[in-house]
């Protein structure tokens, strides 16, 4: 295959994935794709990831999707009056190719340097597919950043209420909150020792880096530093 995976960071959800997004992005060595998460291997109705047909064009056939179709063409548009051809690159294949893991590698066939992606919803794979991840590069490393678990699902509870929040008519409802922490989706994301021992079974332990929420306020530079 073409293209090659040097890391991908698996989460956990609201455990600052986007602040290292946004800084790896800072770093000439690096080399990442325009969107944040791809939700390639949790493509799959047994996860409750929210990466359906309605978020992830890769879980539908794109071609024949008007919506996908009008924003590839926004965005390839845009890259080009920009002059971001790596991203025009990007989209041409993230929106118009096929759905297999050809084409998953073959858009990061032209990025130079270090490249990968971050997907928090990979946290909550089973090994089945992260042996997908595996077959399609055995030398990529592992990122898990972790977060207190009860704040973590707290902060996405905020998260899906920010319209509400907003528009100033949002209350707390105790049962709803409950029922939303422990939700099968919650709960995988928050099973951090699950999903560090099923990575381990499959890249070995010297394949995963483990870093923590708190050291983006408490020391963000070395915390960025040992992750590159």
């Amino acid at each position: 295959m073409n293209g090659q995976i040097d890391f991908w960071c698996i989460g956990a959800q609201k455990s600052g994935t986007s602040w290292l997004y946004q800084n790896l992005k800072k770093i000439n060595h690096f080399n990442l794709p325009p969107i944040k998460e791809l939700h390639f291997f949790d493509a799959s109705e047994k996860y409750p990831s929210g990466s359906n047909e309605n978020l992830n064009p890769l879980f539908k056939d794109r071609i024949n999707s008007k919506y996908y179709r009008n924003k590839g063409y926004e965005r390839l548009k845009k890259s080009l009056i920009d002059r971001k051809y790596d991203d025009f690159r990007f989209y041409l294949k993230w929106y118009f190719y096929n759905y297999n893991d050809k084409s998953y590698m073959s858009l990061f066939s032209h990025y130079k340097g270090i490249t990968g992606e971050i997907t928090p919803a990979y946290a909550m794979l089973d090994e089945s597919d992260i042996r997908r991840m595996y077959m399609i590069s055995p030398k990529a490393k592992i990122i898990f950043l972790l977060r207190d678990p009860i704040q973590r699902a707290w902060s996405n509870y905020i998260h899906n209420n920010k319209k509400q929040i907003n528009k100033g008519t949002f209350s707390i409802n105790e049962d709803r909150a409950i029922k939303f922490i422990n939700s099968p989706s919650q709960s995988l994301r928050s099973d951090y020792m699950l999903s560090i021992n099923r990575y381990i079974n499959v890249f070995g332990p010297g394949s995963i880096m483990i870093g923590f929420y708190d050291a983006i306020k408490d020391n963000p530079v070395n915390l960025l530093s040992n992750i590159a």
